[in-house]
């Protein structure tokens, strides 16, 4: 899948740089973006109250809030398309091609950075300095810090005339932590594990007493390297975390290698179900709850929906998955998504009614988003929660692995190849480590390292 790219008219005069889609700021060409210049982003006015919106699918609790939003905002003609997040760069590709891009985007990392380098988004480093959509604070500093400057870090490949300006903004803040139940624990003499070797040793004791230990949704297959890669390669990303921009480093290094062996470690020991590859994430749920999974590896996304379903015997608990080295376990996440504007949009001021209601108090105050970490300082904590969140919020207070660090999401094109070819065919023995490391070290040369040209 090639990477979004156009060439520019000669007559567009606001371009920033050579590699990104210049800016139409003269003339009546409204089709494409105001990339790179404030004042720029094609606002149009709240009387204009139609509003297209292309978001993930993934979310079960999203739709709700949007018929919320609409009961909120009866004048605004809300027309909302969801689309799996694996699918949904290639609808935009579509939609590019066709200059009908909706006024509103849900973005992924690596589909965030594809979309920008195209230049189709709106700077919103403006209406960030407005007021949030309870009118109460400053929309910028709802945000907590860290979050913000994460959805600017993505676009780091685009330069500092693009990574210092605000193109979208984040909608929660995702952590990853093991989810179970403490009811089955303490019947079993079960208890969460604190270090590696703990838990080594609490998932083969359910392999020998017939269980299986534990899962996760097969598109979150990249966490598991991702986490032992952050750990066994810290103190080099730490001193340069542009390590493999720079081609320090690369997904041959042997410790590299040695992370993506860690997990075919975990996978060869049985603690994983037979269907790992091909079963739904509504399967694996289905499994957990019904106890043939034990442990959920997940995101706080999934836990509205586990939580009010659950047998009433379960005492839902979470905790952080060990580090492998001993160092401190961080978390991956950061930005759940990013919500933009399009720069062709004529509904600019429409559209950030939505973004600010995205990430606002209002909309994480209902009843169906009480488990979801907002990102936001002025959304308090529900304490009833405590449990069952308590490994989501102790591993965000750990810090997030930057998506520099071992970019295996860094391109659309790197991630799909990823999930569909290299990592099923190796972890059924048709791929060799070699051959997976020396493929994804290839794929972020071609989709990626080009940006940096």
């Amino acid at each position: 899948m090639p990477l979004l790219t156009k060439q520019s008219p000669k007559n567009w005069k606001c371009g920033i740089r050579k590699d990104i889609l210049h800016i139409p700021c003269q003339g009546k060409s409204r089709s494409l973006s105001c990339f790179g210049r404030v004042g720029c982003e094609g606002r149009g006015s709240t009387e204009n109250l139609e509003l297209r919106f292309i978001t993930t699918a993934d979310s079960a609790d999203l739709p709700i809030s949007l018929e919320y939003f609409r009961e909120l905002h009866p004048k605004i003609d809300l027309d909302v398309e969801m689309v799996s997040s694996a699918n949904i760069f290639a609808r935009y590709q579509a939609l590019l091609a066709v200059n009908d891009l909706p006024d509103v985007m849900w973005a992924q990392s690596g589909t965030f950075l594809s979309m920008a380098r195209a230049g189709i988004y709106a700077d919103l480093s403006q209406a960030l300095n407005g007021m949030n959509y309870e009118g109460d604070m400053v929309w910028r500093n709802t945000f907590v810090p860290e979050l913000l400057a994460a959805s600017r870090a993505l676009l780091n490949p685009l330069g500092p005339e693009v990574y210092s300006r605000d193109w979208g903004v984040p909608t929660q803040m995702t952590s990853i932590a093991i989810l179970y139940d403490k009811a089955f624990f303490d019947a079993n003499g079960l208890r969460e594990p604190t270090n590696w070797n703990e838990f080594v040793d609490l998932n083969n004791r359910l392999v020998a007493m017939g269980r299986v230990p534990m899962s996760t949704n097969f598109a979150n297959i990249d966490w598991f390297p991702r986490l032992f890669w952050d750990q066994r390669l810290r103190p080099e990303l730490t001193a340069n975390p542009f390590a493999f921009e720079e081609g320090d480093l690369t997904f041959t290094h042997p410790q590299v290698i040695q992370g993506l062996e860690d997990f075919k470690n975990l996978y060869d020991a049985g603690w994983f179900p037979s269907n790992f590859l091909t079963a739904t994430p509504e399967q694996l749920i289905q499994a957990f709850l019904q106890g043939g999974i034990v442990q959920l590896f997940t995101v706080p996304g999934l836990m509205r929906f586990i939580y009010d379903v659950a047998p009433p015997e379960w005492s839902l608990a979470s905790y952080v998955f060990p580090s492998i080295t001993g160092l401190p376990p961080r978390s991956l996440g950061g930005p759940g998504g990013i919500q933009t504007i399009s720069g062709s949009s004529d509904n600019f001021d429409t559209g950030l009614i939505l973004l600010k209601f995205l990430t606002s108090r209002t909309y994480f105050s209902q009843h169906h988003t009480r488990l979801l970490n907002s990102g936001l300082v002025n959304v308090p904590f529900d304490p009833d929660y405590t449990q069952v969140l308590s490994g989501f919020l102790q591993a965000a207070a750990n810090g997030f692995i930057p998506d520099i660090y071992v970019p295996i999401n860094a391109s659309p094109e790197l991630i799909d190849s990823w999930r569909s070819d290299l990592f099923p065919n190796w972890l059924q023995g048709r791929h060799t480590t070699m051959h997976v490391a020396t493929q994804l070290q290839r794929l972020y040369e071609e989709t990626y390292l080009v940006l940096m040209d």
